[in-house]
């Protein structure tokens, strides 16, 4: 445990736009010195191997956490069925990384809808206690507040299991500037209506950010109420931000901090950048914020 009250990451640790504050030999541990988590995008595309999991140990500071997300072959192939070997597997390969270890996430295909829900009401009866869970679905009918909604809520309330909130709003908001890139980013990443609930006690915010930075601010001013309020309720939130190339990702992420330094109204030191990842006091107004 750490004294932390939110976490703050991106969604990688390495990346070839980082190369002036990023060495070569041991990227994780330089990006760690700038913030406190980061999603393990790794693990969803395979099976880590034990050399390399005791690297991410070895490059690790105390308090820095890996969100990780279940290898596709369990949620995209096997689509949750028959799946007891692979979790185990999964589980035993990361337990060196326990300490490091934040929510480890369910990424649902926007193909699985409703009748995904027994299958992962039996996933979370496999679920190892040592490890927090959390899910993103991607189907229409979870964001539809109809009754696949309603039941897909009770579920993760009902086992403490925190549902990811997605927010694209300012991917997709003006000016939509033409360019390859930007083209690839708005195809990658779905456009999805917001829902804002804590069903469990670890909020997960996956932000994606316009190709203009200061885009970003506007959206940002409406989720640092919301996360003071969760910190004052005793929760831990974990903001992820991404922008289309990444590139300027931490950069963001610790501009994302300043401003909710500043909305605590606080006398807290500007975020420092390195060593020390962020930290807010947890006694704060509260504030309400419609999305």
């Amino acid at each position: 445990m750490t004294d932390r009250s939110y976490y703050l990451g991106c969604a990688q640790w390495q990346h070839t736009g980082w190369a002036h504050w990023q060495g070569r030999t041991q990227p994780l541990r330089d990006y760690a010195q700038q913030l406190s988590c980061v999603e393990g995008n790794t693990t969803f595309y395979g099976m880590p191997d034990e050399r390399k999991v005791a690297s991410w140990v070895a490059q690790s500071p105390e308090d820095f956490r890996f969100v990780f997300k279940l290898p596709q072959q369990l949620t995209h192939q096997a689509q949750l069925l028959d799946i007891e070997e692979g979790l185990r597997l999964f589980f035993d390969r990361l337990t060196p990384l326990r300490s490091h270890m934040g929510p480890v996430l369910i990424q649902l295909p926007a193909s699985a809808g409703p009748e995904v829900l027994p299958r992962l009401s039996r996933c979370f009866d496999l679920w190892p206690a040592a490890f927090a869970c959390a899910v993103e679905v991607r189907h229409p009918a979870f964001f539809a507040k109809g009754e696949a909604e309603r039941q897909l809520n009770r579920l993760l309330m009902s086992r403490g299991v925190d549902r990811v909130m997605l927010d694209s709003r300012a991917l997709f908001a003006p000016p939509l500037i033409e360019t390859p890139e930007n083209r690839e980013a708005l195809s990658k990443k779905p456009r999805l209506p917001l829902h804002v609930l804590a069903t469990g006690q670890n909020p997960i915010i996956r932000f994606i950010g316009h190709w203009q930075p200061e885009v970003d601010q506007a959206f940002w001013a409406q989720w640092w109420p919301q996360l003071m309020l969760w910190i004052k309720q005793g929760k831990t939130p974990w903001f992820f931000v991404h922008s289309p190339s990444n590139a300027d990702a931490p950069e963001r992420a610790q501009a994302f901090h300043r401003g909710l330094v500043s909305a605590c109204e606080q006398e807290v030191e500007t975020m420092p950048p390195l060593g020390e990842g962020p930290s807010i006091a947890a006694h704060v107004v509260e504030q309400s914020m419609l999305f």
